[in-house]
């Protein structure tokens, strides 16, 4: 941990790998993908897990938007970026075209209440391709927990060896 005037940073050693996308991963990889984010969100909420965190408590809320209003949204940055004509803006429109044609489809699927319908818990916050590296067709790591209210911790058994929170807990979590 390194403390300078604007704040404190966690500074790991550099971790190989690659970021494929969900298209570019095989069939074992995408099932993979799903064991290992499955462990973190079990592992996460485990009461028995050493991890320090605070209990979940409360659902959290999260503000559910009426499709007219995502619709006029994307409407609006639809009419922007026509009015640009660059490169880059014909693809936003493309895309805000596939969202629009979404949200029509499913609207009437969209959750009714501000409260969660499922089971809710401790998550990593920005799980995405860039987050998860790749080494020999396996997850090497996943980084990037600043979204989460517990840092990155060093294996207790290997001092000198730094690894993303997910790793941490899931080996401990296995070995028990």
């Amino acid at each position: 941990m390194i403390t300078l005037t604007d704040g404190a940073y966690c500074v790991l050693p550099w971790i190989d790998g690659h970021h494929p996308t969900g298209p570019n991963l095989t069939v074992w990889q995408a099932q993979h993908l799903g064991t290992v984010i499955g462990q973190i969100h079990r592992t996460l909420n485990d009461p028995d897990t050493p991890a320090d965190l605070p209990p979940v408590g409360q659902p959290p809320a999260a503000r559910v938007i009426q499709p007219d209003h995502a619709l006029a949204e994307a409407e609006r940055f639809r009419t922007a970026a026509a009015a640009a004509h660059a490169a880059f803006d014909r693809e936003v429109i493309e895309l805000l075209e596939q969202r629009i044609q979404l949200i029509d489809k499913h609207a009437h699927e969209r959750p009714t209440s501000d409260e969660p319908a499922g089971p809710y818990g401790w998550t990593h916050g920005d799980l995405q391709h860039r987050n998860i590296i790749w080494t020999d067709h396996t997850i090497n790591a996943v980084i990037d927990w600043d979204r989460h209210p517990r840092p990155p911790l060093r294996r207790r058994n290997r001092p000198h060896h730094h690894r993303s929170l997910l790793t941490q807990l899931i080996t401990e979590a296995e070995l028990g």
